[in-house]
């Protein structure tokens, strides 16, 4: 595990070298297995470590080290694209019609497939597919998250959601004490 941990440092990541595959070491295989055009499983299995290793990963591209930031601010910038121009679509629960109506996940559903990333359909299962992060860590395309919805963080004080109330996807002020989850 500290060999995974000081591979993944090697590439970018600042993990503690712990020994330990938590939600941080998880995510950091995530987003290394995401810049490197392997499937997205969180699992490091010969592809993954062959890549991590410098064997050659299964797209065949020669990405260097400063690639992963730019492709998760790309990515991050491309949900945030994506859901603002979504605004003005009605809320309708259990869709995902662009143009036409979403519901909160269907969304973020929608919004990250855009930038190339499969989330899972409902709000629970994204939540429980992506990590837990601190309000000063989210950056925007993450997802902010309350008790039976979730929208996704656009930047400063402001979340792109599709709310029963007021029956649309909108830009708002971040409201009460959400939690903020990312697949970054």
């Amino acid at each position: 595990m500290e060999q995974l941990q000081s591979a993944l440092n090697d590439h970018g990541d600042s993990l503690s070298v712990d020994g330990k595959f938590g939600k941080l070491t998880h995510g950091a295989v995530k987003d290394f297995q995401r810049s490197h055009g392997l499937k997205i499983d969180g699992i490091v299995g010969p592809e993954t470590r062959g890549a991590l290793n410098g064997g050659a990963s299964t797209s065949g591209g020669g990405t260097s080290a400063p690639a992963p930031s730019n492709s998760a601010t790309n990515s991050q910038q491309a949900i945030v694209d994506a859901a603002r121009s979504q605004i003005g679509a009605s809320y309708s629960w259990g869709t995902s019609k662009p143009g036409v109506s979403f519901d909160c996940s269907g969304l973020s559903s929608y919004a990250y497939k855009q930038a190339g990333i499969d989330l899972p359909r409902t709000s629970s299962q994204q939540v429980a597919a992506g990590t837990t992060i601190s309000k000063s860590e989210a950056q925007p395309g993450d997802l902010v998250v309350w008790p039976g919805h979730l929208g996704i963080y656009a930047g400063g004080d402001t979340v792109i959601d599709a709310g029963r109330t007021p029956g649309a996807v909108t830009e708002r002020t971040i409201w009460g004490s959400p939690t903020f989850v990312t697949f970054r």
